[in-house]
């Protein structure tokens, strides 16, 4: 599924991810070495997707996001893990500080709401955020599917720090990949270079003074 072919559980992602802090007019991004290369990211979401039995195993993957204000979005799978729900819980707990994700992006409701009850993952919030969302519906149907295997060919989706850690398990590597690059796709970050500033509506209609 998906091309599959990374896990904190069964040998972590050694990947570190830092964080600047936006100055006014500037955008905040994270920042670290993807290969033999230097990248910085505008933002670092985690694709969830839950065990479905207690002796099934869940998956989750994070993506980050290229830097770059203008043009077509660029996604780096930086961090993948299978297993059982405990090797997942760590798994969060563990990338939320090396990874330092802002967004988890579930399969269902339900999935957020497990996650809100896991205070560990509090760590850094008062610097980084940490929001979740429900991936779209069409995530997990034949169009979500081809949205990431488009991505992959175009190659903006570039899985290969995590594709040994996916291909253990590729039908829930595919469900955590596919919820949270759909989310992304029809969710595209925010430049602070890109917000127009508008003139106050009174000032457009001549409307001073009124």
């Amino acid at each position: 599924m998906l091309g599959l072919s990374a896990s904190v559980g069964q040998g972590a992602n050694s990947m570190i991810l830092g964080y600047k802090k936006n100055l006014p007019g500037t955008d905040a991004y994270w920042f670290g070495d993807v290969g033999d290369e230097q990248k910085q990211f505008i933002r670092v979401c985690c694709g969830l997707a839950l065990p479905q039995f207690d002796k099934s195993n869940g998956g989750l993957v994070v993506i980050a996001e290229e830097l770059r204000p203008s043009g077509f979005q660029d996604f780096t799978a930086v961090g993948g893990t299978i297993g059982d729900w405990p090797t997942i819980e760590n798994a969060l707990i563990q990338y939320r500080m090396d990874l330092k994700f802002s967004h988890i992006i579930t399969e269902k409701t339900q999935g957020r709401q497990l996650i809100w009850r896991m205070p560990k993952l509090n760590y850094g919030t008062g610097e980084i955020p940490l929001v979740t969302y429900e991936a779209p519906a069409y995530a997990f149907e034949e169009l979500g599917r081809q949205k990431v295997e488009g991505m992959i060919a175009q190659d903006r989706l570039h899985l290969e720090e995590v594709r040994a850690d996916l291909e253990e398990e590729t039908e829930t590597a595919g469900k955590a990949l596919q919820a949270v690059v759909c989310w992304m796709l029809g969710n595209k970050a925010i430049y602070a270079s890109n917000v127009k500033k508008r003139e106050p509506l009174r000032a457009v209609w001549g409307l001073q003074g009124l």
